[in-house]
């Protein structure tokens, strides 16, 4: 009700305001739309609505409900501070609040198809308790959105914790993505962008709101985004990579922050996320979530090899991983026997027959030696052994299944008792 308000003379008038435009703007709307005007336009980072708005906006202004609506926003002590100020998150772009572009973004926030053809009341409201967030509260709700590359799933929503989760892309989201094609790093494509991204990682939280005079840039909150792909790629094997990452404030005023950083390969294995996936991909995040001090090297070079061109420079990834895992804390002394033989005892050690177990332990600790001594080549040169690896995509991924088994294990037992896994 209105008397619930913060301010219910300024939730009339906003009211008002907005019945008067759209009775100003739906001739031109019809208009637009019998002639094809009113479709998406990906060379304009700005949609159909908004140049609509901007056409018929002298109208408007004439008009009594506008003048009326900005006088009360501009008494109102709250909304009015945010005025002729840089408003935003500190992770999100604060952009400038004026009585022209306030109340412009008001008449966009509520104007779309459905809006213009008919006002509904609960609608309105839904969106107006949105505005009135923004202006009352101390806090912003902001998502920080990571387009997944290569990606698909059997289960529509994956929740990793309260605030992240894995879901379908949205529209608005999709047509953000495409619009900003043109930043470097991105594939220009927009087919693309439809045909390998379907999925996001979401992760939605409340930030503190600024309101300043200072130019300032938003810091980017990708630990979160991050450690989510992390999760994906510790559970198996499969070229899944963020596309960028969009910070997109939950208000009618805008904000938006894309990130242009692509982490991971254009081309590669898809990854499918299945069914039975599910419950362990959780378990491994809520660990990667205890234990990233401990195992945070390795974590770091799993993601930052799926970067990478060389597979030279992937097995040196894999290895300082290695390392991390098997030699943590470890002084100086032989690292090469040490490395495979806790690798071939960890790795060996589901098997419960001692002769598949040591056939495991041999074929697991043979590989590691060939690759730490293949890596020591690379990183420090001199000749190479006889029975060296052969640095190829089926060693590299062989390399890599070793790593993920590794790290899941290690992440069930991060200390584990090396005389107790001898057979």
């Amino acid at each position: 009700m209105p008397s619930e308000r913060k301010n219910p003379d300024f939730y009339r008038a906003v009211k008002e305001y907005i019945l008067k435009a759209h009775q100003i703007l739906k001739e031109p709307y019809e208009l637009k739309k019998s002639l094809g005007q009113m479709a998406e336009r990906l060379d304009l980072p700005v949609n159909p609505f908004f140049l609509l708005i901007v056409e018929n906006l002298e109208k408007i202004k004439d008009t009594t409900e506008y003048e009326t609506c900005l006088a009360l926003a501009q008494s109102d002590e709250t909304i009015s501070k945010h005025l002729d100020k840089l408003v935003g998150t500190v992770h999100t772009t604060r952009l400038r609040l004026n009585s022209e572009n306030l109340m412009t973004s008001l008449l966009l926030w509520f104007t779309n198809d459905s809006t213009l053809s008919h006002f509904e009341l609960n609608t309105f409201n839904s969106l107006y308790h949105r505005i009135e967030n923004f202006f009352y509260s101390d806090q912003l709700k902001v998502s920080v959105v990571s387009p997944l590359w290569l990606f698909s799933s059997e289960v529509a929503y994956i929740p990793l914790d309260d605030n992240l989760s894995i879901r379908p892309i949205k529209p608005d989201e999709m047509a953000d993505l495409r619009r900003f094609q043109w930043v470097p790093g991105l594939l220009s494509t927009s087919f693309l962008h439809e045909v390998y991204v379907g999925y996001v990682l979401d992760f939605s939280f409340m930030d503190k709101k600024v309101i300043t005079s200072e130019i300032k840039p938003p810091v980017p909150y990708t630990e979160k985004t991050l450690e989510g792909l992390c999760a994906l790629r510790v559970l198996k094997s499969g070229d899944v990579s963020c596309l960028t990452t969009m910070e997109r404030p939950d208000n009618p005023f805008g904000g938006l922050s894309l990130t242009a950083e692509f982490r991971g390969r254009v081309f590669g294995q898809p990854y499918e996320l299945l069914r039975e996936d599910v419950f362990q991909l959780q378990s491994i995040y809520k660990r990667i979530e205890h234990q990233k001090d401990r195992m945070g090297i390795a974590l770091r070079r799993l993601n930052q090899s799926y970067e990478r061109r060389s597979l030279e420079d992937i097995l040196i990834d894999y290895m300082v991983a290695f390392e991390n895992l098997y030699l943590y804390g470890e002084g100086p002394g032989e690292k090469r026997f040490k490395l495979s033989h806790r690798a071939g005892l960890l790795l060996s050690s589901a098997e419960t027959r001692t002769e598949e177990r040591r056939k495991t332990y041999e074929q697991v600790s043979l590989f590691i030696q060939k690759a730490y001594d293949e890596r020591s080549t690379i990183v420090h040169g001199g000749p190479r052994r006889k029975r060296r690896l052969k640095v190829n995509e089926d060693s590299i991924n062989k390399l890599g299944d070793y790593l993920r088994q590794s790290i899941r294990l290690s992440l069930e037992n991060p200390e584990p008792s090396w005389t107790n896994l001898m057979f």
